[in-house]
């Protein structure tokens, strides 16, 4: 776990991540459900929050419940994919007060912003006002479901895919 504005971040590196594997189940549940929603995604492609395919779900629960992962009762809620192709991004928004918040990075990801949410104090304490994350495929990132955070516009030619989770605590 890591302090970034204050506040607990946890980042968990890749652990034998299948992402051919992966990125296959994704797309074979996107054609299950082509249109998927509209939320914050300008562009791209965000599944139902019921998004649930058997490698992601294990994956994403040996790496909270290993080495380095959460080290108290979790059970992890809503889960939903992310394609964004070049261009794609998605709007400012958080996930309310659910406990915590994850992304798992299926591809390389770069541009995922964290909000400071200390904002009245950013200038006197000369606090940044966001943290960027670059994510790796296999890498999780998992920060508290209230803070601020979006997704820069695509740079790449390839698919973005990342897969979001929510966290409920110390059930």
């Amino acid at each position: 776990m890591d302090l970034i504005f204050g506040i607990p971040i946890w980042k968990l590196d890749s652990v034998s991540f299948d992402d051919k594997k992966i990125t296959e189940e994704i797309f074979n549940a996107q054609r299950s459900d082509p249109d998927g929603i509209k939320l914050s995604n300008v562009g791209g492609y965000h599944s139902g929050n019921d998004f649930s395919t058997p490698l992601v779900d294990e994956y994403i629960k040996s790496r909270l419940e290993g080495e380095g992962g959460l080290n108290f009762p979790h059970k992890v809620t809503g889960r939903w994919a992310n394609i964004n192709q070049k261009g794609d991004s998605n709007r400012p928004h958080n996930h309310g007060v659910m406990g915590l918040s994850g992304v798992l990075f299926v591809t390389e990801a770069p541009g995922l912003v964290l909000y400071n949410p200390a904002k009245e104090c950013l200038l006197e304490l000369n606090l940044p006002s966001s943290h960027i994350i670059n994510g790796k495929p296999g890498e999780i990132v998992v920060f508290p479901s209230t803070i601020l955070h979006w997704v820069e516009p695509s740079k790449s030619d390839d698919p973005r895919i990342t897969v979001a989770f929510n966290i409920r605590v110390n059930i």
